[in-house]
């Protein structure tokens, strides 16, 4: 009678089966306890491509960079005497193919611009040379700048914005308006007394400015939608 012989083969090949399965078996209910994706949440399944494309088309969106603003006098031969100086002031979309919309509230286009503060006046003065009898010498005043004040109002706004209050600019095109420097908000007479040579600048903010045609955006017209910025326009001199 023989000894039986221990089945230490059958046993081995059956080992890697059972680790097999057993994995399985812990994969599928691994997969089963995670919680589906959240779709109405678009940061849980956003990949770094989609947040860095997110993070362009942002940027992109800065329209109000594609605005130019000009000022320029204006001589039509009706501000002569006792008239103010007029100024054109420009908005030009310097985009390559799309229009924009502005809200013309506080801009250039405002058709309440210098009482709203929008221009800024500067004249130069530059003293008359004073004897110094100490020295026998006479020596020239440095120029200094001054500040002309204009007086400035508030405007409640109606919300939304109406049309008339919505200017389209087509790429490549200007819009502007022709505004007046007169008595009293600005001291004209005085002015042209001194023969005075003023700066004036064209700064602000813009309160909403949209990519595309009016008719595109006056249902999103809140004065909060719309791009903000501000602008600048160079320096222009002008004699009274």
């Amino acid at each position: 009678m023989g000894t039986a012989r221990p089945r230490t083969h059958q046993n081995r090949s059956i080992l890697p089966a059972l680790l097999t399965a057993v994995a399985l078996i812990l994969l599928f209910w691994r997969g089963r306890s995670q919680p589906p994706p959240n779709i109405d949440n678009p940061e849980i399944i956003a990949d770094e491509n989609t947040l860095a494309m997110s993070s362009d088309q942002d940027t992109d969106d800065d329209i109000t960079k594609y605005l130019k603003v000009t000022a320029r006098a204006v001589d039509d031969g009706s501000s002569g005497g006792g008239g103010g100086l007029k100024l054109a002031l420009a908005v030009a979309n310097t985009h390559p193919t799309d229009a924009v919309t502005v809200l013309t509230w506080d801009s250039p286009l405002d058709p309440l611009a210098v009482q709203l503060g929008v221009l800024t006046l500067t004249r130069t003065r530059t003293p008359k040379a004073e004897a110094d009898t100490s020295s026998s010498k006479t020596e020239a005043g440095e120029e200094k700048e001054e500040q002309i004040l204009i007086p400035t109002i508030q405007v409640r706004r109606k919300m939304p914005p109406g049309p008339e209050s919505l200017v389209a600019i087509g790429a490549g095109q200007t819009r502007e308006q022709v505004v007046e420097l007169r008595e009293p908000m600005v001291p004209v007479g005085k002015l042209k007394l001194r023969g005075e040579r003023v700066r004036v600048v064209c700064k602000g903010l813009w309160r909403g400015v949209w990519r595309g045609e009016r008719e595109s955006v006056e249902g999103d017209k809140g004065e909060l939608l719309g791009a903000k910025g501000e602008f600048e326009s160079e320096a222009v001199v002008v004699g009274f």
